[in-house]
């Protein structure tokens, strides 16, 4: 995020987010107010991770500048964190 080009990046981590916002992708909660699981431990937050990408003209110049957020599915446990299937990006 120290680069040439970190201001579009984070321009369009906010744009991202207000569009997950605007989808109602997720409820924001405290940590401490996460729920527990069905033994009776609280549960884990799965981490995340930004995906940035940068879409060229055929000349070489930026035309886009493309983040999405993806939470770490690997980290779900099958009949804890998810039951049948799980998406691994937020959308």
């Amino acid at each position: 995020m120290h680069g040439p080009d970190s201001e579009q990046y984070i321009n369009a981590m906010k744009t991202e987010i207000n569009q997950l916002l605007k989808q109602k992708a997720w409820e924001q909660i405290p940590q401490s107010g996460v729920p527990n699981g069905p033994d009776g431990k609280p549960r884990r937050v799965l981490k995340g991770t930004w995906v940035f990408k940068l879409k060229r003209l055929p000349d070489g110049s930026p035309l886009k500048y493309k983040i999405r957020y993806c939470v770490r599915g690997d980290m779900q446990k099958e009949g804890v964190d998810y039951f049948e299937t799980y998406a691994p990006v937020v959308q």
